[in-house]
C-alpha cells in the first residue's frame, strides 16, 4: 500500500470518526433521556456499551496517524499511549460483544419470562450491567497487553506501528526444542471468546424467533424496535469474526495489517447509532427536536 493510499485512508477515518462521534453523543443523550421517562434497561446497558465503541473510534484514529506521524503528539509515541491503545483494542472488542450478548438475554427473558423481567432487569440490575460491562473492557485488555508485551518499532512512512514481542516458552523433552508464540496464542483465545458469546448470542434469538411466531401480535413496537435492533448486532457479530479472524492473520506487513483493522473497526463501531436512528421513532425524534 502506497504512502498516499494511507494518507487517503487516514483523511477518511478522521472525517468519518469525527461524524460518528457527534452522532454517537447526539444518541447516547437522546437514550439518556427517554431512560429517565421509561427507565428501560436496554438503554443503560446500550450507553455502557457504547463508551467502548467511541473509546475504539478515538484510538483508531490516532492509531492511524501515528502510522504516518500526521499528528506530532510525543505522548502517541510513548509505551504508555501504546499500552492505553493495546487495552482499548482488545477490551472494547470484548466490552462490544458482552453488550450484545446482554442486550439479547434482556430481549430473551422480556419474551419468555415476561412475569419475571421487571423483578430481574431492575435499575440495580442494570448498573451492576454497566459496571460489569466497563470493568472487563480495562481488565481484559490489561491482560492480553500483558501478555503480549507490545513496542513501538518504525513505520515505512514515517511514523510508528505497533510490533508485539510476546513470551517464548521452550520444551526440551525429548531433546527438541519449540516455541509458542503468545500473539498466536491470545488470537486463538480471542476468536474462541468471540464464537462463543457469538454462539450464545445465536441461540438466545434463535430462541426468540419461535417465540415471536405466536406472540408477535402482543409485543409492542418499542420492544419490536429493540428486536430489530438487537438483531442487526447479532449479524454484525458474526460478519465481524470472519473479517476480524482475516485481516489479522493474513501475512500482510504491520501497517497494511494495521490500517486494514482500524477501518473494519471503524465500519463495524460506526453501525449501532445509525440502526438506532432508523428504527427508534422516539430516539430519532429526540435527536431531530
Amino acid at each position: 500500500m502506497t504512502m498516499q493510499a494511507f494518507e487517503a485512508i487516514g483523511l477518511f477515518i478522521v472525517f468519518y470518526s469525527s461524524w460518528t462521534l457527534f452522532i454517537y453523543i447526539s444518541v447516547i443523550s437522546a437514550m439518556i433521556q427517554e431512560r429517565k421517562q421509561s427507565n428501560i434497561v436496554f438503554y443503560t446497558i446500550y450507553v455502557a456499551g457504547s463508551v467502548a465503541d467511541i473509546l475504539a473510534l478515538i484510538n483508531g484514529v490516532f492509531t492511524h496517524c501515528s502510522l504516518t506521524n500526521f499528528i506530532h503528539f510525543t505522548f502517541l509515541r510513548t509505551s504508555l499511549a501504546l499500552k492505553l491503545s493495546h487495552i482499548i483494542v482488545w477490551g472494547s472488542r470484548f466490552t462490544q460483544l458482552l453488550t450484545v450478548l446482554l442486550i439479547a438475554i434482556n430481549r430473551l427473558t422480556a419474551i419468555h419470562c415476561r412475569l419475571r423481567h421487571t423483578f430481574v432487569w431492575t435499575k440495580q440490575a442494570a448498573q451492576v450491567c454497566a459496571s460489569f460491562q466497563i470493568a472487563l473492557m480495562f481488565l481484559y485488555g490489561t491482560i492480553v497487553t500483558h501478555v503480549l508485551q507490545p513496542e513501538w518499532t518504525h513505520s515505512s512512512f514515517g511514523g510508528v506501528v505497533a510490533k508485539v514481542i510476546g513470551i517464548t516458552s521452550s520444551d526440551y523433552e525429548t531433546l527438541v526444542q519449540f516455541s509458542i508464540r503468545t500473539e498466536d496464542i491470545m488470537f486463538s483465545v480471542s476468536l474462541l471468546i468471540q464464537f462463543v458469546m457469538s454462539l450464545a448470542i445465536i441461540i438466545c434469538y434463535v430462541a426468540m424467533l419461535f417465540e415471536l411466531r405466536s406472540t408477535m401480535r402482543k409485543i409492542s413496537i418499542l420492544t419490536l424496535v429493540q428486536h430489530i435492533v438487537t438483531a442487526q448486532f447479532c449479524n454484525l457479530t458474526v460478519a465481524f469474526c470472519d473479517t476480524y479472524s482475516l485481516s489479522t492473520k493474513c501475512s500482510f506487513q504491520n501497517e497494511t495489517k494495521t490500517s486494514l483493522y482500524i477501518l473494519l473497526t471503524l465500519v463495524y463501531n460506526s453501525i449501532p447509532p445509525y440502526l438506532l436512528i432508523t428504527f427508534s421513532k422516539s430516539i430519532r425524534h429526540r435527536i431531530l427536536s
